[in-house]
């Protein structure tokens, strides 16, 4: 179901600035959704993450056929693959609500019905197609919380013994995270 080319502007921007990081620059070419910065070259207005994390398969692909270029047409494999990066985010964010589920006490099999219909009746699933910046937020937020919990049911299994504060720090990576991969995330911040 995935249509192997960017769909909007803002597809297209991802996947440049996906390209470009992969020739060790930042600077995309100008459309709709970039600004002009240092030396005349334009940036894309969305945070950097998406592109960081689609950027393996994009240099996967450099293996088999030459990587494409900031402002080629048409897609390579490795443009197909970086495209294909929110299928496995949304994956992961139904695992998520489905571990969430499970960890409130929700039986596994109405976890994993109700972890199914989220992923199939909201906007997960027509974003698993593109190469949005939001999947990849809900997935930090997502993850920000189960380490949350997850860190209060180990406490409250403690009894008392003084538990590694480990899962706290994966909390805030996991909410730092969602703020690299939209910048109008900083209103979590406070």
């Amino acid at each position: 179901m995935l249509p192997g080319k960017p769909l909007t502007v803002d597809n297209r921007t991802n996947l440049e600035t996906t390209r470009a990081l992969a020739h060790g620059k930042l600077s995309v070419p100008r459309s709709l959704v970039t600004r002009a910065g240092h030396g005349g070259n334009h940036y894309s207005l969305y945070g950097p993450l998406l592109p960081v994390v689609a950027l393996p398969g994009f240099l996967a692909a450099g293996i088999f056929e030459e990587m494409s270029q900031p402002g080629d047409e048409g897609c390579r494999l490795g443009d197909r693959l970086a495209l294909a990066t929110n299928t496995w985010l949304s994956a992961l964010m139904i695992w998520l609500l489905f571990r969430i589920g499970v960890m409130a006490s929700i039986p596994a099999w109405e976890s994993a019905l109700l972890a199914g219909v989220c992923g199939l009746s909201t906007l997960i699933f027509p974003y698993s197609r593109d190469f949005f910046n939001q999947p990849l937020t809900a997935v930090c937020l997502l993850a920000a919380f189960y380490f949350l919990i997850l860190q209060k049911n180990r406490q409250a299994d403690s009894a008392g013994v003084e538990r590694s504060n480990l899962l706290l720090v994966w909390a805030s990576f996991a909410m730092g995270a969602s703020i690299l991969s939209r910048m109008d995330m900083m209103v979590l911040v406070p």
